[in-house]
This record gives structure tokens, C-alpha cells and sequence, in this order.
């Protein structure tokens, strides 16, 4: 039968095929009326659908963290800008800088919200799903966390650099590779399942910044792959959506911390840099006033005695006293 086809059960449909054939023929004939058979190939019913995946859907999680990191440069420009002679002006003139940074971390953050708002914007108008079928406000939560996220990355990138130039090579650098960097560790280290399960080790690489927001829109844009993006339950039971939410807050901190940290240590071409244990200032300082103010009172304590006992160190101490009034 093997002869007749591929596998045994081709041979054996082929070769009932032919003697069905030859049987009918041979009945045909007999009737005096030949029959002749004509074979052709039927289709099989199926049920059209749509396509599972669109292009935005498929290059959603490289292009729009691309997108959402091109205000990183103009954070990174600004601050190196004005560390130089700028910020030590302000600085003689009274600013404390807690006030700098309030106000320069307002401006990014309106900077970043009108950047944000046209991308949204855009995308409700192209129709992404990410827009249009996911909870929104899962989206606004990655949106909105990623820029604390972005502008903590801006002041730590910053901190380590003193050239304009510099600052916009490495912040264009930064923005424009680091979302392939990370997309690519998306593919290779973490599981693409709907469900969005991580082991322990994966976790902590969640501490690289743009990996969270990667992996919480990988979370919110695979399950819409397989004909539904997640709800806000859904995706609250995500661990790729939580996780991901979650260490874009922890890295917001982490980064703001060692950038002002670094920002107030590191040597600099204008003014001067504070002490690596500055932060420790207000609990060092009480104690060594407590100590100087402890070592004087003993000390007058002591020259009070000594006066007391020799009458003659008294006396030329009241006729200098004398002489001063």
C-alpha cells in the first residue's frame, strides 16, 4: 500500500479510490451506458477571522517606550546645562536647592505631560488597541509612573556628567538603544505567556530602567494578541503588569536618591562639592555643638576655681575688668 503514497493510509484510500472506480466502470459498461467519473478537490468549510496580531500590537512594547523616552535627553541637557555657572549664581544669590529642584523637576514634569498627551492622543487616533480595548487606567498608571521614572533616570544620568555635549550624546544614546536593549532581554529572559508569570530571578532585573515599562506593556499588549486585552482585574492579577508598575515606582526612588546624592558629591569645574556624608550632617552637628559647648563650660568652670583660690589672679582680673569698663 506504501507504494500508492506517502504513508500507509494515503496507499489505502488510493488504492480503494481506484478498485471503486474500476467496479463502477465495469457495471457502466455491462449496462451498456459507461460511465465516467470526473475528481475534483472540495474545500473544506471554515469560519473567517480576524488577524490576531496588529503591527501596533507587535512593535507596541519597542517603539512606544521609545517614544515615551524622548523627553530622557532634554532632562539630561537641562540639568548639565546649568550646573555650572548658572546654578552657583543662584545658589549666591540666596536659592537653596531643594527650591531648584522643585521647580526644575516641575518643568519636566509639564514638559513630559504635554509629550505624553500628544502620544496618547495619537494612538487614539490610529486605533491602538492599547488605547482603545485596555483598561485605561492601567495605561494612564504605566504612563504616568514611567515619567517620575524618566525624569529620576534624567537627574542620575546628569550627575555624572559636566559637558552639554556630552549630555546630549549619552542622552540620545540612552534613549535611542536602551528600549532595543531591554526588549531584546524581554524576549530572551522573560516567558512571552498571556499570564505574564516571572520566576524569583527575574525580579530584580527590574531594577533597569526601561525594563519595568517593557515588561508592564508587554503585559498589557500580549493578552491582546490572543482576542482580549486585559481588564483593570485582570490586570491587577497580571505579574507582569504589577510588577512591572510596582518597580517603576521602587527605581523612581532608587534613581532620585543617588542622583541628588551624586549630584552634591561629585567634583564639578563651578562651586563646591559637600562632603560624601553630608546627609548625616543634621545628626553629626547637634552632637558636636553638645561636645564644644560641654568642653568651654568645663574650661570656665575650671578658671573659676582657679580664681577663687589665688587672691592675686583675682585682683588683676578685676582691675582688667576695670580697665575694659
Amino acid at each position: 500500500l506504501k507504494s500508492f503514497g506517502h504513508c500507509g493510509v494515503i496507499g489505502a484510500s488510493y488504492l480503494l479510490d481506484t478498485v471503486n472506480g474500476a467496479y463502477i466502470r465495469n457495471i457502466s459498461t455491462q449496462l451498456g451506458s459507461p460511465m465516467q467519473r470526473i475528481v475534483t478537490a472540495q474545500r473544506m468549510p471554515s469560519i473567517e477571522v480576524a488577524k490576531a496580531q496588529q503591527i501596533s500590537d507587535l512593535m507596541g512594547t519597542f517603539f512606544f517606550p521609545f517614544i515615551l523616552m524622548l523627553t530622557l535627553p532634554l532632562v539630561v541637557y537641562t540639568i548639565v546645562n546649568e550646573k555650572g555657572k548658572l546654578r552657583e549664581m543662584m545658589k549666591l544669590m540666596g536659592m537653596r536647592m531643594r527650591n531648584y529642584w522643585l521647580v526644575t523637576t516641575f518643568y519636566f514634569v509639564i514638559m513630559y505631560t504635554l509629550s505624553a498627551s500628544i502620544f496618547l492622543i495619537m494612538s487614539a487616533l490610529l486605533g491602538f488597541r492599547m488605547i482603545w480595548q485596555v483598561n485605561l487606567i492601567l495605561v494612564f498608571s504605566v504612563v504616568i509612573l514611567w515619567g517620575t521614572c524618566n525624569i529620576a533616570l534624567g537627574i542620575f544620568i546628569a550627575a555624572w556628567l559636566q559637558s552639554g555635549l556630552a549630555a546630549v550624546v549619552v542622552g540620545y544614546l540612552y534613549a535611542l538603544f536602551a528600549p532595543t536593549i531591554t526588549v531584546l532581554l524581554e524576549m530572551m529572559l522573560f516567558i512571552p505567556e498571556p499570564d505574564g508569570s516571572m520566576t524569583w530571578w527575574q525580579i530584580p532585573l527590574l531594577l533597569i530602567p526601561p525594563l519595568p515599562l517593557t515588561r508592564a506593556l508587554s503585559g498589557l499588549l500580549l493578552p491582546c494578541q490572543f482576542y482580549h486585552c486585559p481588564t483593570l482585574t485582570e490586570g491587577l492579577q497580571n505579574p507582569a503588569i504589577v510588577w512591572g508598575l510596582i518597580f517603576l515606582v521602587i527605581d523612581t526612588i532608587y534613581l532620585a536618591i543617588l542622583g541628588f546624592y551624586f549630584d552634591a558629591i561629585l567634583p564639578r569645574q563651578w562651586g563646591i562639592r559637600k562632603s560624601p556624608f553630608f546627609f548625616v550632617d543634621w545628626i553629626i552637628r547637634p552632637i558636636i555643638r553638645k561636645m564644644k559647648y560641654d568642653s568651654l563650660y568645663s574650661k570656665g568652670e575650671d578658671l573659676a576655681k582657679k580664681i577663687q583660690d589665688d587672691p592675686k589672679l583675682a585682683e588683676s582680673v578685676k582691675k582688667e575688668h576695670a580697665l575694659i569698663q
